[in-house]
């Protein structure tokens, strides 16, 4: 996969990304994807244009980092960036083989957008893997910086939501707001809840 940071060497100055302005350029890519489709393209074409287009947006997210709060890759290859207020969008490290059924080496793969993210320690998201889904677990949170690890909470396009609380350096999963008005505290919750791999460089 080609290094999308190459385009990025000059500042691009402007206001701060919206979330809307982001879901915009997401639904230009589909728009484009879907294009692609339709064309009469053999298979490994359309893999290598769509890998390309999709190439360009991180590229081009890159270029205007400074339009973001933080931009930073972890150890797998994948790009997040979060927004003044909070949002994250995640463009996911995947094999080729894994999305395409060929192809050799990995390409990025935007995800849904969050509404908000925390980082652990690794040694955190060990303790609490397999508790996370469940109403009443607290975890510590850390400082963004090299080696932590994204939590990131609440899938934007969903209508319902994981309800926490935090206090100082913890936070406690409380439950799942179905949209009622009531909070479940019983069984998994539902919303959204991602854990990706420790941070090994921060672009802004």
């Amino acid at each position: 996969m080609e290094n999308p940071n190459e385009t990025s060497t000059v500042k691009k100055e402007g206001p701060p990304f919206t979330v809307d302005e982001i879901k915009d350029r997401l639904t230009v890519l589909s728009d484009l994807e879907d294009k692609l489709h339709e064309k009469n393209m053999n298979s490994s074409d359309l893999i290598s244009e769509i890998i390309r287009t999709r190439q360009e947006v991180v590229g081009s997210f890159l270029f205007e980092k400074d339009r973001f709060s933080k931009v930073f890759q972890t150890l797998n290859g994948s790009w997040y960036f979060q927004t003044a207020d909070g949002y994250s969008l995640r463009a996911k490290s995947i094999s080729d083989e894994l999305e395409f059924g060929e192809g050799v080496g990995n390409h990025f793969k935007f995800q849904p957008i969050m509404s908000d993210m925390f980082f652990i320690s690794p040694e955190e998201h060990e303790r609490t893997d397999r508790k996370k889904e469940y109403p009443g677990e607290s975890i510590k949170i850390e400082e963004y910086k090299l080696g932590v690890v994204p939590l990131e909470i609440n899938v934007t396009a969903l209508g319902v939501r994981v309800v926490f609380e935090k206090t100082g350096d913890r936070l406690k999963l409380i439950g799942t707001d179905w949209g009622d008005g009531k909070i479940d505290t019983e069984g998994n919750m539902v919303g959204g809840i991602h854990v990706g791999h420790p941070i090994t460089k921060i672009e802004k």
